[in-house]
């Protein structure tokens, strides 16, 4: 399976939309949907993957779908989420992780590193504080 389909099979998994709900949203017609979860369609078009890209809630993806990342073995749906971006940093307080998780959801993924740079010297802060 291409990379790119897998990606696009696991960006609806995540976003926990049914195919025709996915089909509706992004206006791929849902026999290319079904044929990309089968695995029956090998690539898609430039179009289709402007369309999903272009929907402001998949726009977050954007970096993501079209970066060429030749082993996507290690990609889950968990690693899309804010607890899986959170997994990367050290333990937050609840307050804070509340905090990024919707700050998270907010921005874009490509962000990531920066938020996760953010919030840790926030935890130091507050560490040294007490």
């Amino acid at each position: 399976m291409d990379n790119l389909i897998y990606k696009i099979k696991l960006l609806r998994k995540t976003e926990k939309l049914k195919q025709l709900e996915f089909s509706e949203l992004t206006g791929v017609s849902i026999g290319v949907i079904k044929k990309i979860d089968s695995g029956k369609q090998e690539t898609i078009t430039a179009s289709n993957l402007i369309k999903i890209i272009n929907h402001p809630r998949f726009k977050k993806y954007s970096m993501w779908l079209t970066k060429d990342d030749s082993d996507t073995s290690d990609i889950s749906a968990w690693d899309l989420t804010p607890e899986g971006i959170l997994k990367e940093t050290q333990p937050l307080p609840t307050e804070l992780l509340e905090q990024a998780k919707t700050m998270i959801k907010m921005l874009a993924l490509e962000q990531k590193t920066n938020l996760i740079a953010e919030l840790s010297r926030q935890v130091e802060e507050l560490q040294d504080d007490d």
